[in-house]
């Protein structure tokens, strides 16, 4: 809460502060748990995003299948996380792409069924996710006790006690199969739009994309820093998926590395769209990186 020497100097200390957090974060705990679920033959997922100093994108792509999430009750809730979960898993190469699927709270009071949320499963589909993990199926230590065990006032009740269960063979068919055929193959975009530079949190591409007929993509400025190129004038994720176009929506500073990357990539044939940066965010260098930065 204290400005020291001023309130630039302040926010860029901050930045380095958050950044150094976030890179720790990746390399230490997400990264390292990966390695050690490896070792025992398991695959790591992670909810990538809420209330932590990290990118939440690079994040993401540390894990074997990043996992969002979506609500069905409050109908079609943190359906932000879908796609920023699944625009991560397709720049990172990441085939299977997971959701807590149908959560709810209090207000659905058992009375959802599969007719009632099928729709809502087939809009996240929509949005990416190709993995369904039901929030919520309690443990039933009773068979003759109804509507069962609950979770307090979280999840979709989806467990056996349900007058409904005995019929969900048919629906569960159609889920596989969607699920089976989302898997395959290599994902198709237009856009691949990058979140400003630290530790960037809740980042998705600008909604007047979709609304306009295009498919995008977000990515951490560390892909555009390390693994992006140029082939046959689109832009190639480390995945393989190709863009034709660069968006930096909302960048107002870039660090004199990113630069670089992005004249580099500009230099090789690629379209890059966005604001032009007039300093950069850090303490590193400063005030030299400023001036490289402006030229």
């Amino acid at each position: 809460g204290y400005v020291v020497e001023s309130s630039e100097v302040s926010d860029r200390f901050l930045y380095d502060v958050r950044k150094t957090v976030s890179d720790l974060l990746l390399a230490n705990y997400a990264g390292h748990m990966r390695e050690l679920a490896h070792r025992q033959g398991m695959r790591l997922t992670i909810e990538a995003y809420g209330d932590t100093t990290v990118d939440e994108l690079a994040y993401a792509g540390c894990a074997d299948e990043p996992m969002g999430e979506f609500w069905s009750w409050p109908p079609y809730g943190a359906g932000n996380t879908l796609i920023e979960m699944s625009g991560s898993a397709h720049v990172y190469g990441r085939p299977i792409i997971g959701a807590e699927a149908f959560t709810a709270g209090d207000g659905e009071r058992w009375l959802y069924h599969p007719g009632s949320i099928k729709a809502m499963g087939d809009w996240a589909f929509s949005l990416g996710i190709n993995r369904f993990v039901f929030h919520r199926y309690a443990l039933q230590p009773w068979r003759d006790r109804r509507p069962g065990m609950s979770m307090g006032p979280w999840g979709l009740h989806y467990e056996r006690p349900q007058t409904w269960w005995e019929q969900t063979g048919p629906w569960h068919r159609y889920l596989s199969r969607c699920q089976y055929l989302l898997q395959r193959g290599t994902h198709v975009a237009d856009v691949l739009a990058m979140a400003p530079e630290g530790a960037a949190r809740s980042f998705n591409p600008p909604p007047s994309l979709y609304r306009n007929g295009y498919k995008a993509d977000g990515c951490s400025a560390d892909v555009v820093l390390n693994g992006m190129t140029v082939k046959d004038g689109f832009l190639v994720a480390p995945s393989g998926t190709r863009y034709r176009l660069l968006l930096l929506p909302g960048m107002e500073a870039a660090t004199p590395e990113l630069l670089r990357s992005l004249l580099r990539l500009a230099n090789q044939g690629a379209i890059i769209v966005g604001n032009v940066p007039d300093r950069s965010p850090s303490l590193r260098d400063y005030p030299q990186c400023d001036a490289e930065t402006a030229r």
